[in-house]
């Protein structure tokens, strides 16, 4: 079996090595990249892993708000207190 890339333009699937879309004859930039099941799944674990890592970022996030928040809090409950 041949494998096959996408036209950019059209959409339609092209040969590897095709530098002219058969299908809307738009010029391709370079040989046409072969779209095979294994560059999927390992660009699908990168965006797997990358999404876990942001996952990891914003839970860092929210406990750093979080701890700002209640040391506003405490800044403003101790103010109240000494003003009284």
């Amino acid at each position: 079996m041949e494998e096959t890339g996408q036209c950019l333009t059209c959409g339609s699937p092209v040969k590897e090595g095709t530098l002219v879309c058969p299908q809307c004859g738009a010029q391709l930039v370079g040989p046409v990249p072969s779209v095979t099941a294994d560059k999927f799944l390992q660009a699908a674990d990168k965006l797997q892993r990358v999404g876990k890592s942001m996952q990891d970022a914003g839970r860092s996030l929210t406990c750093g708000c979080l701890s700002l928040v209640v040391l506003a809090i405490l800044i403003f409950v101790l103010a109240s207190v000494i003003r009284s």
